[in-house]
């Protein structure tokens, strides 16, 4: 008789790609690029990221 392979639902996370269920066996891990905890997509991390302040010392006009 065929044992029967145990498997975990684990939610995956990835920077480009949509979060999804994948079913690990016992000891695997999730496949490369991909991350147990959320990851920020490049366009969230740009709009959390400080913008500096421009330098009013420069010399330019701020018209």
């Amino acid at each position: 008789m065929d044992e029967e392979v145990k498997t975990t639902p684990t939610w995956g996370y990835h920077k480009t790609k949509e979060p999804q269920i994948f079913d690990l066996k016992d000891g695997e891990s999730l496949p490369r690029g991909w991350s147990d905890a959320p990851v920020a997509k490049p366009e969230e991390a740009e709009e959390t990221e400080e913008k500096p302040v421009a330098d009013e010392a420069d010399g330019k006009d701020a018209d």
